[in-house]
């Protein structure tokens, strides 16, 4: 690597730092065009309009449209597995499903609810545990949606001849249900939904209670299913307390237990500040304590069968970022960009670091050390050369034992910078001429010592 090489790397990194720059003053402009500017649209895909996800969905664009510049639109589909598939094919940027029903191309962002099963069938039928269900004619929802899968793998459990069920729709299941058409009725759906509502207030339709949930549960981890689409077997446990869905009407009217899954929020390439945004809002809803949970039990992400959602593991590490924090930034999209512009500074700044300590320390640093060897030896020689005329013959003798010193060293060195190296070779034939011209001149004076 010669002089000529050094000063095009140096220059090279002068120009990188230039560039590098220019890179985030035109970002930190779009920041700001961004923050102020720019439109976000949100689309969340739910399930149908009755259902817990409908809910949510109003719930979330209520939250959301609070944002600066942000409109959500509500996409309606049959269920769970058409929400996912609208994520997949880019019509909506967000979904809700059911564990189990998830699709591993998406990312997780969190668990935000229970969905609870619910068997309901009419008050004045005999049916009072699922068992009972064995020859009667029951609705498991349409294949779109969750409610399908997992009714499938409860039927299982007690050899239930399929040919006796249904799959119409919740809403068409409980107006047959009604009418007698159909004797009972599967529903996997959130303590929210407007459809669930109407039916648990429905004075001549009760809901069964899960007494054996804990046998029930495990005999589900460990059979073959009908329905392998569905990842996640494993059931939550929940206890409802006596009036706690409705104290006026005293429903339920005594402690029951069910079973259920959980909802989850799932995106595939939804952009990071409007995933930290939707998991803002996910917070603020889900947080509270409700008739289902805990506080602070949702969101979380326990148990996900999917991967989690990177810009969502952020989120829990740090709820609120640096620049959320400070009361002079009130804007939250700004608050993205600049902690995203932080980031990236933080990333590029080891390379540059790294770059500019090798290029501006250490080969300056190699070629001054180079350069003071070299120097040395250049004086030692450079001496010996112009006084050689007044050399004896043993000074001349001493002299070329301490060029052939030098040369050894030099040989030997490794030290030496490639800047350096047309020096470091020149030096070594000029003392090969003085080693060649030293002798000469021993031989004359040898001669005439001889002669006199």
């Amino acid at each position: 690597m010669n002089k000529q090489t050094i000063w095009i790397i140096q220059k090279i990194f002068f120009r990188v730092k230039q560039m590098v720059f220019l890179f985030f003053v035109i970002r930190l402009l779009y920041i700001l065009y961004d923050s102020y500017f720019y439109k976000h649209t949100i689309t969340i895909a739910v399930g149908t309009k009755t259902g817990a996800y409908a809910t949510y969905g109003k719930t979330y664009k209520k939250e959301l449209e609070k944002y600066p510049n942000v409109r959500v639109k509500i996409k309606i589909t049959e269920g769970s597995i058409k929400a996912q598939e609208a994520v997949l094919k880019g019509e909506a940027d967000f979904a809700f499903a059911q564990e189990g029903t998830e699709n591993f191309k998406l990312t997780a962002l969190a668990n935000v609810a229970y969905e609870p099963i619910w068997i309901f069938v009419k008050k004045d039928s005999n049916i009072t545990s699922f068992s009972d269900l064995n020859g009667k004619i029951v609705n498991i929802g349409s294949k779109n949606t969750g409610t399908y899968p997992v009714s499938l793998d409860f039927l299982q459990l007690i050899d239930f001849n399929l040919s006796m069920t249904k799959t119409l729709p919740s809403k068409q299941g409980y107006k047959q249900l009604k009418e007698g058409k159909i004797d009972a009725m599967i529903y996997t759906v959130g303590i929210n939904s407007q459809l669930l509502n109407n039916i648990l207030n429905d004075p001549t339709i009760t809901f069964l209670d899960f007494k054996e949930a804990e046998s029930y549960r495990k005999n589900l981890l460990g059979k073959q299913f009908l329905y392998p689409k569905i990842e996640s077997k494993y059931y939550h446990i929940l206890h409802i307390k006596v009036n706690s869905l409705n104290l006026k009407k005293k429903i339920p009217s005594k402690d029951v237990t069910l079973l259920a899954k959980r909802t989850l929020l799932l995106t595939k390439d939804a952009p990071d500040e409007v995933i930290r945004a939707v998991l803002k809002v996910a917070d603020l809803l889900h947080s509270k304590v409700g008739i289902l949970h805990k506080e602070k039990e949702f969101p979380n992400t326990s148990m996900l069968r999917i991967s989690e959602n990177k810009v969502a593991k952020r989120y829990f590490e740090q709820p609120i970022n640096t620049y959320e924090s400070n009361r002079y930034i009130r804007n939250f999209w700004l608050a993205q960009d600049l902690q995203a512009i932080t980031d990236m500074i933080l990333t590029f700044i080891v390379v540059i670091v790294v770059i500019g300590f090798y290029v501006e320390v250490i080969i300056p640093i190699t070629i001054m050390i180079g350069r003071l060897d070299i120097n040395r030896w250049y004086k030692l020689i450079n001496k010996l050369d112009t006084n050689m005329e007044t050399f004896s013959l043993d000074e001349l003798k001493n002299k070329i034992k301490e060029l052939e010193i030098i040369l050894v060293e030099m040989q030997n060195s490794d030290n030496i910078h490639p800047i350096h190296l047309e020096a470091f070779y020149s030096i070594q034939q000029q003392i090969n001429d003085m080693l060649i011209e030293f002798k000469k001149r021993i031989k004359v004076m040898m001669e005439k010592e001889i002669i006199c």
